[in-house]
């Protein structure tokens, strides 16, 4: 493979090394079918990433591919280019306090729109999250929303009295905008939350 270096200031998106390009995450605590969205890219299955001057990205002269090197005289891809498919995960959740295998969720009445099929994630949909089992402080802390502040004053947030609250969640919404699709009449966008979920 001839390969050049890739300058310095290149800007491209990198493959998420958290799930290596697949956008979600399996271990022992994902039981049955089930994969949490990976922290690193939120789902994406990539970052974007500029280049430094130390950087040992090359473009591939053939195909134009940005790679890395191997070693024994090997390149792999380090370029996104779509979600990586696997073969063993039938159905996507946010990460909680929770762990269960899709059956459990579905029997605490749970719906797609928190418990997402696997193709519909593949097509850029992402779960909502479930609400009872968690808050918004730490999910924010793995997903993203800095700008929500709520006034938490807990060490363990599983002791907080507001804990899977509604009125955290409500706010903590309201300190978001996504550009990527989102299921349940884009639920998430709209500020909207399943009354269903608190019950």
């Amino acid at each position: 493979m001839e390969t050049v270096k890739v300058k310095s200031g290149t800007t491209f998106n990198c493959i998420c090394q958290g799930c290596g390009g697949t956008g979600v995450y399996k271990g022992s605590h994902e039981l049955g079918g089930i994969a949490v969205v990976c922290f690193y890219c939120n789902g994406k299955g990539y970052y974007e990433k500029t280049t430094d001057w130390y950087d040992m990205y090359y473009r591939d002269v053939e195909t134009g591919n940005i790679v890395t090197y191997a070693g024994d005289g090997k390149y792999e891809l380090a370029e996104f280019k779509k979600l990586k498919r696997r073969k063993d995960v039938k159905y996507v959740v946010y990460e909680s306090t929770l762990t269960a295998d899709e059956e459990f969720y579905f029997e605490q009445g749970y719906t797609i729109a928190h418990v997402l099929p696997y193709k519909l994630f593949l097509k850029g949909f992402l779960p909502i999250p479930m609400y009872k089992y968690d808050c918004p402080a730490r999910f924010a802390q793995h997903y993203g929303g800095k700008g929500f502040v709520n006034g938490c004053s807990f060490n363990d947030f599983t002791d907080c009295s507001k804990f899977g609250k509604k009125e955290c969640w409500n706010k903590y919404y309201k300190t978001l905008s996504y550009t990527r699709r989102q299921n349940k009449l884009k639920s998430v966008k709209h500020k909207h939350i399943d009354d269903d979920c608190f019950e």
